[in-house]
């Protein structure tokens, strides 16, 4: 009898030790969406900035962040081939940081017919979603936070 008592204690403690394991591997992460509405190299900058900044803050705290940057507007320029002005930093941030660039298709669809272009080539890697408004209010919902520099 004993030792099925002591048996059990120690299956107990076992599985105390795997679940709290388990707890201390999921990591937190926080989620950011920043919003670029003008073809203003001070906000851009300011972006990049936030997120570097917002990045080797949590690290220190194990806290992982994920970014979404969703560009409208004349912000879309960000995110051009032939407009960027900081092309290799929406190139290397999805890696180095964790960021996904979205660009406006409705802000897409304008700028071709402004420009009397076919295509508008964006840099490789962002996605385009069709309504970039409503794309923040849909991340909004499921608990980004949000910051327009």
């Amino acid at each position: 009898m004993r030792n099925i008592i002591l048996f059990a204690v120690c299956a107990v403690m076992f599985a105390a030790v795997a679940v709290r394991s388990d707890f201390a591997e999921a990591r937190e992460t926080k989620k950011v969406v920043i919003h670029l509405q003008e073809d203003d190299l001070s906000a851009q900058n300011q972006a990049f900035a936030f997120i570097r900044n917002m990045s080797d803050h949590y690290a220190e705290y194990d806290i992982d962040v994920e970014f979404k940057v969703i560009a409208i507007g004349q912000g879309l320029k960000l995110l051009r081939i032939d407009t960027s002005t900081f092309p290799d930093s929406v190139l290397n941030y999805p890696q180095d940081y964790n960021v996904e660039f979205l660009a406006c298709g409705n802000t897409m669809y304008g700028m071709r017919k402004m420009e009397g272009l076919e295509e508008i080539d964006l840099i490789d890697g962002v996605r385009v979603v069709q309504v970039g408004g409503a794309a923040l209010i849909e991340l909004q919902e499921k608990g980004y936070a949000y910051i327009r520099p």
